[in-house]
């Protein structure tokens, strides 16, 4: 079937050539470019609360009081 594919598919339709048991190394295969690095400081808020950061934390295992999500909260000022 391998050698029929290109004739019965998409040319943009590829198959993997490696063998099952190769041992990739994430660096060769990684397509992502780094930005340049902002050396531009962010100024400090004037109070507390004027911007405030939120995120969601979450994991694998479960919080004491069957806890799977949380939410934390963050201001720049402090």
């Amino acid at each position: 079937m391998k050698k029929h594919f290109n004739h019965l598919y998409q040319s943009t339709v590829k198959l993997d050539t490696t063998p099952a048991d190769a041992i990739l190394d994430p660096g060769c295969y990684a397509n992502l470019r780094k930005n340049a690095r902002n050396t531009n400081p962010v100024s400090r808020p004037l109070s507390i609360g004027d911007i405030i950061h939120l995120v969601i934390v979450f994991g694998p295992e479960v919080a004491i009081g069957n806890i799977h999500y949380g939410l934390l909260l963050r201001d720049r000022f402090s």
